[in-house]
């Protein structure tokens, strides 16, 4: 029957550990040599018959040791015929003759290779060379352009011939022809083609002959080896069938023997067994990467002992290839309830039902005594975990039950644990449900925590699966909030992971990337779809149930002695009362009074959103207005031209000893003098009465209301209404007042993540540091900003000339529609003071100043 096909190897050296084989041509000393010969020769990738023409000795110039290059003449190739092709191939050994010494040559000494000499014959269990000899690249001349080796060197290489298989004639010749695999012994040549058939699951109808063997394997009609009859030991086309036991067969005797007195339950409630699939991961280890998977089963009555359940599970081949057991791609191990001696290990029984189906066997091991069967639970419970290898990646997995009619044919239980077979019971249904679908490697995200503050301590939680066992080299990457969210980035570092596994991943939410030295420290997390990039470089996006939203980020810092991310807080670093944060205007900025004006008012309106208690200091002119100096200095910078529009510093970072906080002594906020490096029409534009922003503009006012964000630690984020968007308004556009960074509506997230550092700061006890905590105070007049504008009076003009001028005088001529006094003032380019005068008398005359 062929469903009685799924049973492999039940009797593997167990039956009392009896020198005794399920192979009659098969001579065994030791029970565990076979065994141990078709674990091994079932992970061959080419099983090929052949002789060795030719040895070259090879001496590897890395290890410094000796191989030996067997050019192997191939007769017949059993498996791996679609890379493996007739003619020659070369296979490497260890040991050999250093072709050096002259006089071991000379003498004629044997070869010191493991295995063969020249004029071997045999059958080979052969993989491609890979990490066992590593960095043999020798010359090779064979008509395969691949260096094998054999898949299990520690025991011999082949099934030597005693002669040569093109001289064997009659049946007498034949016997005794096979021998030399792991100590087994074959008492014909026909024995051995058999044992091959039946160990391996090769069908002998399907080799591939090549031209140089003339002796092909007799068989009949029914693919079955037979023997040859011997007249006058002349060859004769008579052949008679081989008798043949196998341990696949025994069993198959065995369960034909029982199944008649099998009954269905029908005198029972309910009888029915179900089997699912659960627990689907991806995991990693240094041969290849697998799908693995558990099968659970249940009852829905109780008093059913396990006695016979074999299982037949489909699969892509462009998945995990064909024939995976064969192949040794697949494990398969009990759960804990069937992991005793009372029941078969699932290996020893299971094989390749066809090249897309594996015959998972499990049933009682009725040899063993005292027999203890095991009874279904009825909740479910793990039956076998199932390990599967990986060949390609991306590739729907399309594992499903099969078969049903033919396994159910032979799921026995009993009614009691260690009744003998007399007792043996069908279910009356046996349920097979569910499948996994789903591309092998490709993670899936069924969920993502929906929104996180950065760099706060937030967490965020990703659940799915195939996201790996282990992170090793996967990530996660996120929205960037530097640009707006046009690019994704991996800024999570080794500090950021919380954990990992095939199902969930926990991660902080953090704004910088400090701990790496290979990833800038200008990337912060920001509101958008995150993807999950697994060990093998695949990854997906998360979509479901929405995208992840950040709306708002404190600045972090990397502490190296604890190895953390911490928290920039705010303080007081100066000496005036009440205390707070004093900016001081350079002179670049303070010679141009509108320029002032809208300091002012970002420090006020930044004063009365969050209570921060800023304050604009005496104007200074500092010649290096970026240095660290205790002066948190706003200023021109002449040699940035509009990439970036501005920049904003954080200097004397120091983490405080009796808290082990981090805070800063000054801030220093850079403008760029012009735009040239953008387009050169743009210009500055100076407003602080709440003005529609023209086109072909930057709004200043609006900058330094976003810089003096960055000084309250707030970092860039992914919502362009908010003020900490990390772009300004488009400058070819207008903006509308109700749409300017002073206006409430732009305050999205702003005010609560100033608000939260401000609070959070003042929990820490600065005083141990000799720092002063934020007095947080709000203004009084908040309800009213006096405003100015830039204006162009057209009824004036002014001519400076030569303009620029590198003289050491300058001319400078002013007509005025009326009579009034001014102060004359120059500057260089960035602003800085070079000539005053005041109360000079202005009339309508031309006046001329040196």
């Amino acid at each position: 029957m062929k469903v009685l096909k799924l049973f492999t190897f039940l009797l593997i050296a167990t039956i009392n550990l009896k020198a005794q084989s399920i192979f009659p041509g098969v001579e065994i000393k030791d029970p565990r040599v076979i065994e141990e010969a078709i674990k091994q020769a079932t992970l061959s990738e080419f099983i090929f018959e052949g002789s060795v023409i030719e040895q070259e000795y090879y001496k590897n110039p890395y290890d410094k040791n000796l191989y030996t290059i067997n050019t192997i003449n191939i007769y017949k190739i059993f498996k791996g015929q679609d890379k493996l092709n007739c003619g020659t191939v070369s296979l490497i050994t260890r040991g050999g003759i250093d072709p050096n010494d002259t006089e071991m040559i000379f003498r004629g000494l044997p070869s010191h290779s493991e295995y063969y000499r020249k004029g071997s014959v045999g059958t080979f269990f052969c993989i491609q060379n890979d990490e066992l000899y590593k960095q043999v690249n020798p010359t090779l001349s064979s008509d395969n352009p691949m260096l094998l080796r054999s898949v299990f060197p520690k025991y011999g290489m082949s099934i030597q011939y005693s002669k040569e298989i093109t001289d064997i004639y009659s049946v007498d010749d034949i016997n005794g022809a096979a021998s030399g695999l792991l100590g087994l012994k074959f008492k014909s040549l026909s024995d051995f083609y058999d044992y091959i058939n039946l160990a391996y699951g090769i069908n002998l109808s399907s080799i591939s002959y090549c031209n140089n063997s003339s002796a092909r394997i007799p068989l009949n009609t029914n693919g079955r080896v037979i023997k040859q009859v011997q007249q006058s030991k002349v060859l004769n086309t008579q052949y008679e069938p081989v008798k043949v036991i196998s341990n696949f067969i025994v069993h198959e005797q065995y369960i034909n023997s029982i199944k008649h007195k099998a009954k269905f339950s029908q005198n029972r409630s309910g009888g029915d067994l179900t089997f699912s699939f659960e627990n689907e991961e991806l995991t990693f280890d240094a041969f290849g990467s697998y799908l693995e998977f558990d099968v659970y089963f249940s009852a829905n009555s109780s008093g059913s002992y396990l006695q016979n359940a074999p299982l037949h599970i489909q699969y892509s081949t462009s998945a995990f290839g064909d024939s995976i057991f064969g192949r040794g791609n697949i494990t398969i191990t009990s759960g804990n309830l069937l992991n005793t001696t009372s029941y078969h290990n699932p290996m020893s029984i299971s094989r390749d039902w066809d090249n897309q189906t594996v015959a998972v066997g499990m049933g009682s091991d009725n040899f063993y005594s005292p027999l203890q069967r095991e009874e279904v639970p009825n909740t479910p419970t793990k039956y076998v975990h199932v390990k599967m290898k990986i060949k390609n990646c991306e590739e729907f997995a399309q594992i499903n039950f099969t078969n049903a009619s033919t396994t159910q044919n032979v799921t026995f239980y009993t009614l009691n644990p260690t009744t003998d077979t007399a007792q043996i019971y069908f279910w009356n249904n046996v349920n097979y449900v569910g499948g996994i679908n789903d591309k092998t490697c490709v993670p899936i995200i069924d969920n993502v925590t929906t929104t996180a503050n950065a760099g706060i301590g937030d967490i965020i939680t990703i659940d799915g699966k195939y996201f790996g066992k282990t992170k090793k080299s996967g990530e996660v990457w996120v929205k960037n909030a530097n640009d707006g969210g046009f690019t994704y980035i991996k800024i999570q570092d080794s500090l950021d992971y919380i954990s990992w596994n095939d199902k969930q991943i926990k991660l902080y939410c953090t704004s910088k990337n400090l701990a790496s030295s290979s990833i800038t420290d200008k990337v912060y997390m920001g509101s958008g779809p995150i993807y999950v990039e697994n060990n093998l470089a695949e990854s997906t996006l998360a979509t479901t149930p929405a995208p992840l939203k950040v709306p708002f980020a404190i600045t972090n810092g990397y502490r190296t002695t604890t190895k953390e991310k911490i928290i920039s807080h705010i303080t007081d670093r100066a000496t005036a009362s009440p205390s707070n944060l004093i900016f001081q205007c350079d002179t670049s900025i303070s010679n141009y009074p509108i320029r002032k004006a809208c300091v002012q008012k970002a420090i006020d309106i930044w004063n009365c959103r969050t209570g921060v208690n800023w304050s604009l200091g005496a104007d200074v002119s500092l010649l290096i207005p970026d240095n660290q100096d205790g002066i948190s200095c706003i200023y021109i910078n002449d040699a940035i031209h509009g990439e970036p529009v501005a920049s904003t510093l954080e200097k004397g970072l120091a983490i405080c000893p009796a808290s082990t906080d981090w805070t800063y002594d000054e801030v220093d906020m850079a403008f760029s003098i012009d735009f040239t490096n953008i387009n050169s029409r743009l210009k500055w534009w100076y407003n602080t009465n709440n003005s529609a922003r023209p086109d072909s503009t930057i709004d200043f006012l609006s900058v330094l209301i976003h810089e003096l964000g960055h000084a309250h630690s707030i970092e860039h984020n992914n919502d362009p209404q908010d003020i900490m968007y990390y772009a300004v308004d488009d400058p070819y556009t207008s903006t509308p007042a109700s749409q300017r960074h002073e206006d409430l509506n732009r305050w999205v997230t702003s005010i609560d993540a100033g608000n939260w550092i401000i609070t959070k700061s003042q929990s820490v006890n600065w005083g141990a540091c000799s720092i002063t905590t934020m007095s947080r105070q709000f203004p009084a007049n908040c309800g009213i900003f006096n405003g100015i504008e830039d204006v162009v009076v057209n009824q004036n003009d002014f001519l400076l000339y030569p303009n620029p001028s590198t003289n050491s005088s300058v001319n400078v001529k002013i007509n005025t529609s009326t009579n009034t006094t001014a102060t004359c003032l120059i500057t260089d380019i960035t602003g800085k003071e070079l000539f005053t005068q005041a109360d000079i008398t202005l009339t309508m005359a031309t006046i001329y100043l040196p």
